[in-house]
């Protein structure tokens, strides 16, 4: 085992959505080359057929007063500008046209084109050049959340590509049971746990916290180990109560 890591207790995994690279750090290749970002040239045709310029002229939450379509048929018509078929080329086209169906609006459909200067980023700004960035990073699939949650956890899908929650009430391996390896030779057995959370506003005044407990005791034999089991469990939370123990 790599020293230090015997004392690891916890491992958290924060997933975030529905913002793109170029949007949040594209502008940064203006200072270092080596970075996938905007150059300036960029450009998406309206419903009308008209190029719209990326503009780093991004703002904060409510710019967009519509979300952007994130679900697979949007994310589809995003990245292949509504091509079908056979042969079909990603041009990456398709990001005005998809807004337009959330906005109906031909003047906001535009704002999708904004990224942010980095100025107005300065805490990812400064981690991405004093740390690491990668300039490659996508979602497992071209689609929403749910999914792609499944992809991170599981290693697959199990081939669903929308938004409900599949793997509720399901015995399903996690790929963090795959940590036998850290188990202790003097351990007869080792307890692993991980929850999945996620929120949604139940009604006017809560938040409603959805955590899906995962527990497996997992013995040191090989021929014992058994699959994960998944329980889920809802909880009401007020305002800066501790949500998990």
């Amino acid at each position: 085992m790599t020293a230090g890591l015997d004392n690891l207790r916890h491992i958290v995994v924060l997933m975030m959505e529905n913002r793109s690279f170029d949007h949040m750090l594209g502008a940064l290749k203006k200072t270092d080359p080596r970075i996938n970002g905007l150059t300036g040239s960029e450009s998406n045709p309206d419903t009308n057929g008209n190029p719209v310029s990326a503009q780093p002229l991004a703002d904060y939450q409510d710019q967009l007063v519509h979300d952007p379509d994130h679900h697979f048929p949007g994310t589809d018509l995003q990245i292949f500008g509504g091509q079908t078929g056979n042969g079909r080329v990603a041009n990456m086209q398709g990001f005005v046209k998809s807004y337009f169906t959330q906005t109906n609006d031909a003047k906001l459909s535009q704002e999708i084109m904004y990224y942010f200067k980095p100025e107005k980023l300065p805490v990812l700004t400064t981690l991405a050049k004093e740390f690491a960035l990668f300039n490659g990073w996508f979602s497992s699939i071209p689609g929403p959340t749910i999914c792609n949650r499944a992809f991170a956890h599981y290693g697959t899908s199990f081939g669903q590509v929308g938004m409900n929650v599949f793997y509720i009430g399901k015995d399903i391996e996690s790929i963090y049971g795959r940590t036998r390896t850290a188990t202790p030779e003097n351990c007869p057995t080792i307890v692993l746990s991980n929850r999945l959370t996620m929120t949604t506003r139940a009604r006017a005044g809560d938040r409603s916290w959805h955590a899906i407990n995962i527990r497996r005791t997992m013995p040191t034999r090989e021929s014992d180990l058994s699959v994960w089991s998944i329980t889920p469990f809802v909880t009401t939370a007020p305002s800066g109560q501790a949500l998990l123990s």
